[in-house]
């Protein structure tokens, strides 16, 4: 009994052995490289929330019957494009595939650090083949940003191609774990704003509303309808000046140096305001040294205040911004 018991044990061994043999191995996935000729970033729509994108894109795969751009996804795309597509075979027997893309890309123009942001454009890549199937192998060497970019406002201070795999919270029906994971490929701009300028353009306004209503103070401060009369110029500044930078960026988008430098401005007008009525009524109440003296404790207190806050504005719209 015991001899008949150890021989089924072995058979039983054997079988799952065999069975064990007959599995066939994983898949060994293609790999296909991809390069990129970046030659171009136009129609930047900060409110719309996308900006165009023009690049040369090339695979190279050893399948004959690969046709990338066909199955092409640029999964943060809304329309895409391509055009001059061709395919030769190199020396080694792999096969080249190019063409050109144009594209339409969704992008969140974080605009909280303007004029001192940097922007990331991200294009991700896609196919609608498993990783198990094809692995997107960036081409980093050949891989390059075209002379003829030209971002008006902003210099591009880095470029990078990159691979990850993505697994899916769904298998797409193909009943298996592997239809959960796909090989993507990212192309990355870095994007630095052309600050000089537009710092100097966004606050002139108000640098100048502030500058009139400090000036109020130098006024007598019998003198109230000339006062008003400042005060309301640099109203008018301010107001001008804030649709200006309205036509650059959208309030909707917001910028915190724009929305700290308003709320100076105003604030400073309307303390140079309410100054002028107060010291003219002390004034017309007799009490002329007062006037005086309020004036210019309120026009030293002012003026500090003004250089601390903006100071501050620019310290606080500066130190995320890297």
């Amino acid at each position: 009994m015991h001899v008949r018991f150890t021989l089924l044990m072995l058979l039983l061994a054997g079988a799952g052995k065999v069975s064990a043999a007959q599995q066939p191995p994983p898949p060994v996935p293609t790999p296909v490289e991809v390069g990129v000729w970046f030659n171009g970033i136009h129609s930047i729509d900060v409110l719309d929330g996308s900006f165009g994108a023009e690049f040369y894109l090339w695979w190279i795969s050893p399948d004959p019957d690969f046709h990338p751009f066909e199955t092409l996804q640029v999964l943060n795309g809304r329309q895409w494009t391509s055009r001059a597509v061709s395919r030769r075979q190199l020396d080694d027997g792999n096969y080249h595939y190019s063409g050109n893309v144009s594209v339409t890309v969704n992008h969140d123009w974080d605009l909280y650090y303007y004029p001192f942001d940097r922007q990331k454009l991200s294009i991700v890549i896609e196919t609608p083949f498993t990783a198990s199937e094809i692995r997107l192998i960036p081409n980093r060497r050949a891989s390059v940003i075209s002379e003829f970019v030209d971002v008006a406002g902003f210099d591009v201070v880095g470029f990078e191609l990159a691979e990850h795999l993505e697994n899916y919270q769904t298998d797409f029906g193909f009943r298996d774990s592997r239809g959960r994971e796909f090989s993507r490929l990212t192309i990355e701009l870095d994007l630095q704003r052309d600050r000089g300028r537009i710092v100097i353009a966004m606050l002139i306004g108000f640098l100048v509303a502030n500058l009139i209503a400090l000036l109020t103070y130098a006024i007598h401060v019998s003198m109230l309808g000339i006062r008003a009369t400042m005060v309301a110029s640099a109203i008018f500044g301010a107001v001008g000046n804030m649709y200006f930078l309205n036509s650059q960026v959208h309030p909707a988008a917001g910028s915190l140096l724009i929305d700290l430098f308003a709320v100076g401005s105003f604030t400073a007008i309307l303390i140079a305001l309410l100054n002028g009525i107060v010291v003219d009524r002390l004034f017309m109440w007799g009490r002329a040294d007062v006037a005086r003296r309020l004036n210019r404790s309120v026009f030293g207190v002012v003026l500090v205040a003004s250089a601390v806050f903006y100071a501050l504005a620019f310290h606080a719209a500066t130190g995320g911004a890297s």
